[in-house]
C-alpha cells in the first residue's frame, strides 16, 4: 500500500469517528444543599430609644454564621454578633454600650445563579452591656430582619453584602 493511499484512509477513519467528545463539564450548582459557614464585618448605625440628651455614636463589629442550605431557595443559619462600643454621652458622662446577639436567621433566595439576592428574618437573644447607667441595659428578645446579595467568587467562596436591623 502507497503512503498516499495509507494517509487517504486514516483521514477516512478520522473522518468517520469525528472529533473526540470534550470532557463534559457540568453547570456550578451555586444552590446546591449543604452546609455553610463564614464571618463578616460589620458596622452599626445608632437607632436606640433613649433618653433626651443622650448622643449615641455608631459602632463597629464582627458576625460569624453556620448554617444549612435546605434548597436552592432556603437555608437556615445560626449568626452571632457582636458590636465592639456604641460611644455614650449625655453631656456628663461618657460610656461605651457593647452589645451580642444570637439569633436563628432564615434566607430566602429566588435565585440560584452566581448573583443570589436574599431576603433574612430571624429572631433570638439580644445582649446590651453598658457600664456607667446611661442607659437600659441587660437581655432581652430580640428580632432581625433585612437582605442582601451572595456573589459566588468561586464554587466556594462567597462575597455578601446585606442590610440587616436588630430590634432588641
Amino acid at each position: 500500500m502507497s503512503m498516499s493511499k495509507w494517509w487517504a484512509w486514516l483521514a477516512a477513519a478520522v473522518s468517520l469517528v469525528g472529533p473526540l467528545p470534550a470532557a463534559a463539564q457540568q453547570a456550578p450548582d451555586y444552590g446546591r444543599p449543604g452546609f455553610f459557614g463564614g464571618m463578616h464585618f460589620v458596622y452599626g448605625y445608632e437607632d436606640f430609644d433613649r433618653p433626651g440628651g443622650v448622643d449615641v455614636d455608631d459602632s463597629q463589629g464582627l458576625s460569624a454564621h453556620l448554617g444549612y442550605r435546605v434548597d436552592s431557595h432556603f437555608s437556615l443559619e445560626l449568626e452571632w454578633e457582636y458590636m465592639v462600643e456604641f460611644d455614650l454621652n449625655d453631656g456628663s458622662n461618657q460610656s461605651e454600650l457593647a452589645s451580642h446577639s444570637l439569633m436563628v436567621d432564615a434566607r430566602f433566595y429566588p435565585l440560584a445563579t452566581r448573583i443570589q439576592p436574599f431576603l433574612k428574618a430571624g429572631f433570638g437573644l439580644f445582649t446590651a452591656i453598658e457600664d456607667e447607667g446611661i442607659i437600659d441595659d441587660g437581655d432581652a428578645f430580640g428580632v432581625r430582619a433585612g437582605g442582601g446579595v451572595d456573589f459566588y467568587v468561586t464554587d466556594h467562596i462567597v462575597w455578601t453584602a446585606g442590610v440587616d436591623y436588630v430590634v432588641p
